[in-house]
């Protein structure tokens, strides 16, 4: 980073640097361009891992939201798997009524046809 940068980054025009040096080493705490960087480059890694911070807070916030809509979507599911079930029992109540009417109809198709023999009979 440049002494530029350096000054940008506290505060300082660019157009004073060379002739404020001294005040901006004052401003940093520092006695060389070296010490300088180091302030800034502490300064530039504490904004980063601020950024970091609030970036894996917000990841975070996120993660949980997204856990709480599984749990609705959970919630749902179990109420369709109830409602299915509910739906396939009476399917199989339905299932075995045909079966019965169908059995009955196999009576009466059985009892007609002995009554169109009978009725054959007298007829001949």
């Amino acid at each position: 980073m440049s002494v530029k940068s350096i000054a940008k980054a506290i505060g300082i025009s660019s157009h004073t640097i060379n002739d404020h040096m001294k005040s901006i080493y004052q401003k940093l705490e520092v006695k060389s361009r070296g010490e300088a960087q180091y302030v800034v480059n502490q300064y530039h890694l504490m904004i980063a891992r601020n950024e970091f911070l609030s970036e894996g807070i917000e990841k975070a916030e996120l993660v949980a939201e997204l856990a709480v809509a599984n749990l609705d979507k959970a919630d749902r599911a179990a109420e369709l798997v109830i409602a299915n079930s509910d739906k396939a029992d009476r399917a199989a109540e339905l299932v075995i009524a045909n079966s019965d009417k169908a059995d009955r109809a196999t009576e009466l198709v059985i009892a007609n046809s002995d009554k169109a023999d009978r009725a054959a009979e007298l007829v001949i």
